[in-house]
């Protein structure tokens, strides 16, 4: 009888097992396709749906990565021709549901790129500090 419930048991843990590996790599496959097409095009891919809000009273700029379908390594704000970096972070570390905060009081008026950079491409998006 032990031996039984030990057979069934293995049995089980092994069907188990078998699901949920199937489960993760359908899922891998389809976010691997994802990122396939994101990296054969140009490796910039401007969006303006993703959460993106600006604090006009706080003068900050609020990103919510919960959102945003990528691992976001690094913000980076940069002078419109993307010559002059004038802030830049590695977030590679945050976690994906943080919302995150730029604080452009320090900033000097103008016209700027945001960027976040993922291993696949970059997700831009055009600000203004007045």
């Amino acid at each position: 009888m032990r031996t039984y419930l030990t057979t069934a048991l293995g049995f089980f843990m092994i069907a188990i097992g078998s699901l949920s590996a199937q489960d993760i790599s359908t899922s891998d496959n389809l976010r691997l396709e994802f990122i396939n097409e994101l990296s054969n095009s140009n490796e910039t891919i401007i969006e303006e749906d993703w959460s993106f809000f600006q604090d006009e009273e706080n003068q900050l700029y609020l990103i919510d990565f919960e959102t945003i379908p990528f691992n976001i390594s690094e913000v980076v704000v940069s002078s419109v021709d993307r010559k002059d970096i004038i802030w830049e972070e590695s977030v590679f570390d945050l976690p994906v549901d943080a919302i995150y905060e730029i604080d452009y009081s320090k900033f000097p008026s103008g016209s700027y790129q945001l960027e976040l950079r993922t291993i696949n491409g970059i997700l831009a998006k055009s600000i203004r500090v007045d």
